[in-house]
């Protein structure tokens, strides 16, 4: 008997949690190369055929830090559920890199377009000699519009452009009004302008105002996840983009006021009255418990011991997200469960000791090194980079003694 730890397989039972993104537990061989269009604007052949079906195009601008690989994944599975999505991701960088690269290989179902452009550095404001912070995304952002307007709008406007960060969360329903956005649509926006939701107030199916706190006189309070384009409004005005030049805060309604709508004619979403939230969650990662974890392998491909610096006295060194149990284990022993008794940081621990497993009844996962992480916390403490240092001197692997009997198959 054996149980595997890893985020899920077929016929296994894990123990999950909304606020973590997962991985695929098994890497697909599916080749999706023919999506993964590396494009360049001064490319002649970097525009693949467009759909006459209407479209959201999600322009997603991103930049290298710890969370960034956790984030795109918990994109990318939001966009596999959404019919009828290209995804415009533009790195903040002078060159593609390798992990955005081998992110997206694992993400099926949307077409991807992968984009690199740099920031501007910083700028001096006019008359001063004060240095004037550029408003991230900006550049990324433009540049998702420039491919629009190069490989997309001279032969299609069926559809809608979507200005959605990695760091955000969405309800899937969001793509579907961006796909039939004709004008502009507006919805709200979760934990956005220091309330529980920022975006229009809806009567009947008209706009009637606005529900901010942070600076109202604004003419469109809007968080840049809480309104969508159409393509064929984006088309007649060739020259709007979004501006290094604006004040803080005021990127968003400086950009949609550039195309003259009118309050009557935005659309709201996703009811006439808007009164649906898509919540806007920032989100940080931390490795979990075997989740590459696995300090070294035997010729057995066991479990040797634990990349953990946290409680070392635990037995099983994992978090609830880094395990999955059989269900014939579960079955044998069916008073296992999770216990309100144990001391804090045991919970994972405790419940597998009643499973009456151990160390060698663990199978990596997944692979025999279990390198890869399949699970990311969020809404924690960013990882310490002095902790991590720390720790690779001075975690030592525990060897099981080797079996005095021939392995054979899986089970011994």
């Amino acid at each position: 008997m054996r149980i595997l730890m890893t985020s899920s397989f077929t016929c296994l039972i894990l123990f999950t949690d909304t606020r973590w993104t997962h991985s695929l537990p098994q890497r697909l061989t599916l080749d999706i190369l023919p999506y993964l269009r590396t494009v360049s604007r001064d490319s002649p052949h970097g525009c693949p055929p467009t759909s006459s079906d209407p479209t959201a195009y999600v322009i997603t601008p991103t930049y290298q830090r710890l969370t960034q690989e956790a984030d795109l994944l918990r994109l990318c599975y939001t966009l596999m559920h959404a019919p009828h999505v290209r995804w415009i991701i533009v790195e903040d960088s002078d060159n593609k890199t390798e992990l955005v690269y081998r992110t997206l290989q694992d993400c099926h179902g949307p077409d991807i377009i992968h984009l690199n452009v740099k920031s501007l550095p910083p700028g001096r404001r006019p008359g001063t000699n004060q240095m004037l912070p550029r408003h991230r995304g900006v550049s990324q952002r433009n540049e998702g519009l420039a491919w629009l307007r190069k490989c997309v709008l001279p032969t299609s406007r069926a559809g809608g452009v979507y200005f959605a960060d990695d760091d955000n969360t969405y309800d899937v329903r969001v793509f579907d009004v961006v796909r039939k956005t004709n004008n502009i649509s507006m919805w709200r926006v979760g934990f956005a302008g220091r309330l529980l939701s920022e975006g229009p107030v809806c009567l009947n199916g008209k706009v009637t105002g606005w529900r901010t706190a942070w600076a109202p006189r604004r003419r469109y309070p809007v968080d840049m996840a809480g309104f969508a384009i159409g393509l064929d409004l984006l088309a007649q005005f060739p020259e709007a983009n979004l501006s290094h030049e604006v004040r803080a805060g005021h990127l968003e309604t400086e950009f949609v006021s550039l195309f003259n709508i009118p309050r009557s004619q935005i659309t709201p979403a996703p009811d006439d009255n808007c009164s649906t939230v898509r919540r806007t969650v920032n989100v940080s990662m931390w490795k979990v418990g075997l989740v590459g974890g696995l300090y070294k392998k035997d010729q057995y491909a066991r479990v040797t011991g634990w990349r953990s610096s946290v409680i070392p006295a635990r037995t099983f060194r994992t978090d609830m997200s880094g395990f999955a149990v059989a269900l014939n284990l579960l079955a044998t022993f069916p008073a296992a469960k999770f216990s309100h008794d144990v001391r804090q940081g045991f919970l994972e621990t405790s419940f597998l000791l009643s499973l009456n497993v151990t160390m060698r009844d663990i199978t990596p996962a997944p692979d025999e090194n279990c390198s890869e992480v399949l699970a990311w916390h969020t809404q924690t403490n960013l990882p310490s980079v002095k902790m991590e240092s720390q720790l690779a001197k001075k975690v030592k692997p525990v060897i099981p003694p080797k079996p005095k009997f021939q392995v054979v198959g899986d089970d011994y």
